[in-house]
């Protein structure tokens, strides 16, 4: 339980797994967020998955990283080799699908990581799906995404709380404290300098 985002794209080519894989353990970097590379296959029944290429051992091979900024749920940027996102989560899980597209859909719950880092979570998939995606959708629970409304997200975020307080008694055990909390504008500000001065080197590159 809890204010969550769900997310599902396709890479314009799958040979920029590598490239998207960099830029964000660069950014993860700069942000002092947690990351870890992925590069493993996954064994899947043989009548799930038809679409994916198989690994020589039969299972599919998944790339990518996942990065967590402080108090969220990691963000998962697992990739099969046809440049389909998922996770290696959704894929423990398979089985428990009740549809096979799901395996493409991944979800991360933000309620504990404050709206700052909601909305830098959100401002760094948008940057991202200009850049490398050819299609990407994401649902979220905080209507930021579709909205860009502060207000709306603080509404949302208090009406989670609620609803989990309510079910839990207290959050105590849940809630981290001011003090443990990175500042809401220069949390926003370091990533989105980090995005610009990706985009202008960008630019140079084509000059």
């Amino acid at each position: 339980m809890g204010l969550s985002i769900h997310y599902n794209g396709q890479l314009k080519s799958p040979s920029l797994i590598p490239t998207i894989t960099a830029e964000v353990e660069d950014i993860c970097q700069s942000m002092d967020w947690e990351y870890q590379l992925f590069e493993n296959t996954a064994a899947v029944s043989s009548d799930v998955l038809k679409n994916e290429p198989r690994h020589e051992n039969g299972e599919i091979l998944l790339k990518g990283i996942a990065f967590t900024p402080e108090g969220s749920e990691p963000i998962w940027l697992h990739f099969t080799t046809t440049g389909r996102l998922t996770s290696i989560v959704n894929f423990m899980i398979l089985d428990g699908l009740s549809e096979e597209d799901l395996v493409y859909w991944v979800s991360t719950k933000t309620q504990y990581a404050g709206i700052d880092a909601h909305i830098a979570i959100c401002s760094l998939l948008k940057y991202l799906k200009q850049k490398y995606f050819k299609t990407f959708d994401l649902e979220d629970e905080g209507y930021y995404w579709m909205t860009e409304d502060r207000a709306t997200l603080q509404r949302r975020f208090e009406e989670y709380g609620a609803i989990i307080e309510l079910a839990a008694g207290a959050l105590e055990n849940a809630e981290t404290t001011l003090e443990e909390r990175l500042d809401e504008d220069k949390l926003l500000d370091k990533l989105l300098k980090i995005i610009q001065k990706a985009k202008d080197e960008d630019k140079n590159k084509e000059k």
